[in-house]
């Protein structure tokens, strides 16, 4: 009887932590139109913050100088009106693909999302629009699209997939690829004030320097979780307790 009045209680304490409901976490881009190429802060949830979008590497093939920018995108008129975060020329063949950590050490774009102390990130899902052309000439029979990395707490990055196009492309014309939709549920939680970095590294096996990719409206859903205080994680263990008495009973 005293086994049972002790699991009661604990099972009522653990119903009253609040319970994380799914979200938007962070959204990079939300479809307004910018004057200029300075690159607009990210918009998060309280208790979230979301580092400036980060540009490492990029390093293009023959072309023109990689644009690390936001900005306008020069296609002729073909494009959305809308501003983009767009990578140009970015050179990474997947057929010399070298495994999940392919170039994610200098050659990506990503940001980084951290919880507030006493709290820890539950992430469910990325999102973010695609798309590819040329201005430079037309493009034939050419592979193009990127891969996507997560890092949970500074932990080793994991592919969380990759998408690509291989095909022609009329010069000055705009192709919108198919979005990004990634789960993120198997990276687990974040410590006490942990964090999840995301790198996308785009390529291509055509090296002309008008060659664009862009990615616009990037989200991520999710919920903040609050640490168990210690006196919580104490009934958690007596929960286990309590049941093991039961069973021998």
């Amino acid at each position: 009887m005293k086994t049972q009045t002790m699991t009661s209680v604990v099972a009522a304490a653990l119903l009253a932590v609040p319970a994380a409901h799914a979200a938007q976490i962070a959204l990079y881009i939300d479809g307004a139109n910018y004057a200029d190429s300075n690159t607009p802060a990210a918009a998060s949830a309280a208790g979230v913050t979301a580092s400036g979008m980060a540009f490492v590497g990029l390093s293009g093939g023959t072309g023109g100088p990689v644009r690390n920018q936001f900005g306008d995108i020069n296609l002729g008129g073909n494009v959305p009106a809308d501003d983009f975060w767009y990578v140009v020329n970015a050179n990474q063949d997947l057929s010399a693909d070298p495994g999940e950590l392919s170039a994610v050490a200098d050659d990506y774009f990503g940001f980084t999302l951290t919880a507030d102390a006493g709290s820890q990130l539950d992430l469910n899902t990325l999102t973010f629009d695609w798309g590819f052309g040329s201005n430079d000439a037309a493009l034939t029979g050419t592979t193009i699209g990127y891969r996507v990395f997560a890092s949970v707490d500074g932990g080793s990055f994991v592919s969380l997939g990759v998408e690509s196009f291989n095909g022609d492309v009329a010069i000055d014309t705009w192709v919108d690829g198919t979005a990004g939709n990634y789960d993120l549920n198997g990276l687990g939680l974040t410590t006490d004030g942990g964090s999840v970095e995301f790198r996308v590294q785009a390529f291509s096996t055509d090296g002309g320097g008008g060659v664009m990719q862009a990615f616009q409206n990037i989200s991520v859903d999710g919920a903040l979780v609050a640490v168990p205080e210690p006196s919580s994680t104490a009934l958690i263990g007596l929960a286990g307790l309590g049941f093991i008495l039961r069973r021998r009973r």
